[in-house]
């Protein structure tokens, strides 16, 4: 198995990044990507300018997840427009191969057709899309379930802001990944314990440096040490396993839906002939 088969399911095609796994036009789809990453990208500048003033903003992990999820909603949408652009320009050179007696109105089922055909090798902007869509996913898992016991202050206001970073921010992320073709497997689990140890070494950084030992009150490593360490060593070695299991588990739900969709309305067609 190749390092990148960790990252990338064996077999993943370029066409999974800009068409839906709904039967929608990739217009759509593009124009979905568009939208969700002008309203991602607006909150989180409006967020940072009503927090920068305490100094420590990039210092909380809900904003480290705000911050993924704007570079994977950027990424998936650059990856999108790029990717059809490629296909039509394959598509009008094929049109253009065709003798003129063949030239025939291109109805919706001839263009997923031939999405279908098309698939162009996979290069690093599809890796780089892929490790900010599960490193959001999960961080938004981990944000929204702990964090209203954690004692962050962003969290306790109750302002739409503090809404869209701590319970939003996963809404979107499953609607995301109800809508788009990229697949799940647990070894991209490794991804978030990268992100949880670097986000780990910042707060370390920060006590030894004297800048700020007590982020959330619960993670305080002047005061309170040993628990601290505990809850360390947990957000590197576990919580990245869980919240993973919990992408997975949503992802796989997806799969069974669409299995079950799909053969009634193609109930001759075998299940094991469908790539999800």
């Amino acid at each position: 198995m190749k390092a990148n088969d960790f990252i990338i399911s064996p077999g993943s095609k370029s066409g999974a990044f800009y068409k839906s796994q709904l039967p929608i036009h990739p217009k759509y789809y593009l124009a979905y990507r568009g939208v969700v990453f002008s309203y991602w990208f607006t909150t989180y500048l409006l967020d940072m300018y009503s927090n920068m003033d305490s100094g420590w903003f990039f210092s909380y992990l809900s904003h480290w997840c705000e911050m993924s999820i704007l570079v994977y909603f950027f990424a998936a949408f650059c990856t999108a427009c790029l990717g059809f652009s490629e296909f039509n320009k394959r598509r009008r050179k094929n049109l253009e191969d065709l003798p003129h007696n063949l030239h025939l109105k291109k109805n919706s089922e001839t263009v997923e057709f031939e999405m279908k055909e098309f698939d162009s090798p996979l290069r690093w902007n599809h890796y780089v899309t892929t490790i900010f869509f599960v490193s959001s996913f999960n961080l938004a898992v981990i944000v929204t379930s702990v964090f209203p016991v954690m004692g962050d202050p962003t969290y306790q206001n109750g302002s739409f802001l503090s809404v869209n970073i701590h319970v939003l921010n996963l809404v979107l992320m499953i609607i995301d990944l109800c809508i788009n073709s990229l697949s799940v497997h647990y070894m991209q689990s490794f991804i978030t314990v990268v992100t949880s140890a670097c986000y780990a070494v910042m707060l370390i950084s920060l006590h030894l440096t004297g800048a700020r030992s007590a982020v959330y009150p619960l993670v305080d490593y002047k005061n309170n040490p040993v628990a601290t360490a505990l809850l360390t060593v947990g957000m590197i070695l576990i919580a990245p396993f869980i919240s993973h299991a919990v992408v997975y588990f949503l992802y796989r739900i997806k799969v069974f839906i669409l299995h079950k969709i799909r053969r009634n309305e193609c109930p001759s067609e075998p299940v094991v002939s469908m790539q999800i």
